[in-house]
């Protein structure tokens, strides 16, 4: 079914996407933190702006990466699909 390689790239992509999860999941720490330490004075703080724009970011990373996975195993599966259509039509060829 899956080689090595597709398998290498998989486990790559799931800790890309571990890596941003968490990346994202700290900002959302700093940001509770940030914001009861500020107690209504966040309207121009530049620290809170910066920290939901890299949260934006991050994100949108996972986001882009989940969409362009799904792309991937999609057209594995297809091939799998047309693999084994051809085969079972191979056999049901050579069975007559």
């Amino acid at each position: 079914m899956a080689d090595a390689q597709e398998l290498s790239r998989e486990r790559a992509f799931l800790h890309d996407v571990g890596v941003n999860l968490n990346g994202a999941l700290f900002i959302v720490e700093r940001l509770i933190e940030e914001i009861k330490e500020e107690e209504g004075r966040l309207e121009n703080d530049s620290e809170i702006e910066r920290l939901f724009n890299n949260l934006a970011t991050r994100l949108a990373k996972i986001d882009s990466q989940v969409k362009s996975r799904h792309g991937f195993l999609s057209e594995l599966l297809d091939l799998e699909i047309q693999n084994e259509k051809r085969k079972n039509a191979l056999r049901d060829s050579s069975l007559k």
